[in-house]
């Protein structure tokens, strides 16, 4: 199993991985050579993740990488082999959320515009700031 790409959520260094160490911003050690991911990519820093519980990275670590906003909402919605469970996805082009029937076993290669609720949806991908696809000011939702 891969190890996570953890980071520090502080560096601002986005093009050298120093090794996978986790001293850095997003940046994907590939062998000799780092792969630039800060273009889609966000450092999360999280409680859970500590130096202490993770040994073999930096001291600075607390973050995970995991795909920024728009780079989620702006992928194709994946139904899989077989859909029976409903889901919901943004659709870019539209920037609306849709429903879909979603196969829960499908975890390779899993989109991550994929979503329990359409609140959920709407609130990540439509309403957010991080937003690419209105050009209408955020609108929140009232109960």
């Amino acid at each position: 199993m891969e190890r996570p790409v953890l980071c520090t959520s502080s560096s601002m260094e986005t093009r050298i991985s120093n090794g996978g160490d986790g001293s850095t911003w997003c940046v994907y050690p590939d062998g000799d050579k780092d792969i630039f991911i800060a273009d889609i990519y966000d450092c999360i820093a999280h409680p859970q993740i500590k130096s202490e519980l993770f040994p073999e990275y930096h001291e600075s670590v607390d973050g995970l990488c995991c795909p920024s906003r728009a780079f989620a909402c702006a992928q194709p919605m994946e139904a899989g082999e077989e859909p029976s469970v409903p889901r919901w996805w943004f659709n870019s082009a539209t920037g609306t959320c849709t429903q879909f029937m979603w196969d829960p076993n499908t975890i390779e290669g899993a989109s991550p515009n994929n979503f329990r609720t359409v609140e959920h949806c709407e609130s990540y991908c439509r309403d957010s700031e991080h937003n690419l696809y209105s050009m209408e000011p955020s609108k929140t939702s009232q109960p």
